[in-house]
């Protein structure tokens, strides 16, 4: 039996997980399932039990969200000189290359404003996601034959859930299908975030020992990078755990041992995870951290098909009117041809706008590419200066090439120097400069100066994923 469209379901799939919440346009939770298998995108086999799931649990007349995983995206909190949305929205577009190395077309980018700065100014949550990324998922759904109405993140959906909840200071980790998530919140404020792809094993809807142990040190490696970029180095406040399809009461007591602190579980209106409430919130209308990342292609698609319709549904009145009298044929032509004039006089209006965009556009694009080519190995010397030890290591040679990476070389008096080295650029680094995650030693070797030993060294940080030998 069909469902009535007033459900909404919050579908979430990924790698070896489908899951769903099902509410009422209230919010209040009406089903959720999840299902696990051997199941991926690449040959087509989650497409084929998307559908099946969709089937077993009537998805088909729902209204759909799909919700893309934090680790599938780059998420970046970003100060920009401007309030204006169209301004901002350019700003994070014409900068998406600067947080993720591929070319600006083949980039799906959004923002969410996370407050206003004194002096015309913000702070906003940047997206930046590979438009390839998005694909894959969208097209699973439509293979699946699950007409989907946007594309949330789950960042934003934690925000939401917590500003609906009135928490205000919180370290919210989430369990989601391949990977977790960690957002922090002081006096109302997101101060960090992270997400990490993990893979976890779940049996009889619990979470394996192995797994609680590894989200737990994930979770405390996200906090320790957290202290370390905070001006005070303040512990978080309250600990609140949720997850997708299964039970967190066993992840809340493993981040309360590990970290020594009450953990507690998210629960709201039938739905334990945050990600779920937050997007349900969303779509009863909370746009206060909104982001969509369905892509322009879908849209112009839908477009496209609203406009065939609308055009056989006018060809069909058009050929009635012709039969019948050609007096509403008149009729007709004369108010489309009073459409096309509006359509006209509201273009006439937009132009303006349209090119002063395309101006702004511009003068950005000049002022990254100079930025590019001028700053750039300067702002990467002076991050890896940032994290080097006070004392007892010295760098005698700086290596940048733009497509391959950065080497350096030093010598240091104990091997610990250029190991510590080597983990905040791995730390602290990666959360300035994320392909400084990839740092990786070249070599090490010992000799003696002036009766002492010292350690020359080497440090590379390839710029591809390809480049790495991790």
């Amino acid at each position: 039996m069909a469902r009535s469209p007033r459900y909404i379901t919050i579908l979430h799939a990924g790698p070896g997980h489908i899951s769903f919440v099902r509410g009422e346009v209230t919010g209040a939770v009406v089903a959720q399932a999840v299902e696990r298998g051997p199941w991926n995108l690449e040959d087509g086999s989650l497409a084929t039990a998307l559908g099946d799931f969709a089937k077993r649990h009537e998805l088909l007349d729902d209204r759909i969200f799909f919700v893309l995983p934090r680790h599938e995206a780059a998420v970046r909190i970003l100060e920009l000189p401007s309030q204006d949305p169209l301004e901002l929205g350019g700003m994070v577009h014409l900068g998406a290359e600067e947080i993720v190395p591929f070319p600006l077309d083949e980039l799906q980018t959004s923002y969410c404003l996370l407050s206003p700065i004194q002096g015309g100014s913000s702070r906003v949550l940047a997206v930046v996601v590979r438009k390839a990324v998005i694909e894959a998922y969208l097209d699973a759904l439509r293979a699946a034959r699950l007409d989907f109405e946007q594309v949330f993140l789950s960042t934003s959906c934690i925000l939401t859930a917590l500003k609906r909840e009135g928490t205000t200071s919180c370290a919210a980790t989430h369990v989601g299908p391949g990977g977790l998530e960690v957002a922090l919140l002081r006096d109302g404020q997101m101060i960090f975030g992270r997400g990490v792809a993990v893979s976890v094993s779940i049996e009889n809807d619990r979470f394996s020992e192995s797994s609680l142990n590894e989200i737990a040190a994930e979770v405390r490696g996200s906090l320790s990078a957290s202290r370390r970029e905070s001006s005070d180095g303040s512990a978080p406040g309250e600990l609140l755990v949720s997850a997708a399809g299964a039970d967190a009461g066993p992840i809340a007591e493993a981040l309360g041992a590990a970290l020594d602190q009450p953990a507690h579980v998210y629960r709201h209106d039938g739905a334990n995870s945050l990600v779920d409430a937050g997007a349900m919130a969303t779509v009863q209308g909370d746009r206060s951290y909104f982001i969509d990342l369905t892509p322009e292609s879908e849209l112009i698609r839908r477009f496209a098909s609203v406009a065939r319709a609308r055009a056989l549904r006018v060809a069909v009145a058009v050929l009635i009117a012709a039969i019948a009298a050609g007096a509403v044929y008149a009729q007709a032509v004369t108010q489309r041809g009073a459409y096309l004039r509006e359509l006209d006089a509201r273009a006439d209006d937009l132009r303006p706008l349209a090119q002063t965009l395309r101006t702004k556009r511009q003068q950005l694009r000049l002022i990254e590419e100079q930025v590019q080519r001028s700053a750039s190995p300067i702002v990467v010397l002076a991050t890896i200066a940032s994290l080097a030890p006070d004392a007892g290591l010295n760098f005698t040679r700086f290596s940048y090439d733009q497509r391959q990476g950065v080497t350096v070389n030093g010598s240091a008096t104990e091997p610990k120097l250029f190991d510590g080295l080597i983990d905040s650029l791995r730390g602290p680094g990666a959360a300035a400069i994320p392909q400084f995650a990839r740092a990786q030693e070249l070599y090490r070797t010992a000799r003696v100066e002036w009766n002492q030993n010292v350690w020359d060294f080497a440090v590379t940080i390839p710029f591809t994923e390809a480049s790495a030998n991790d």
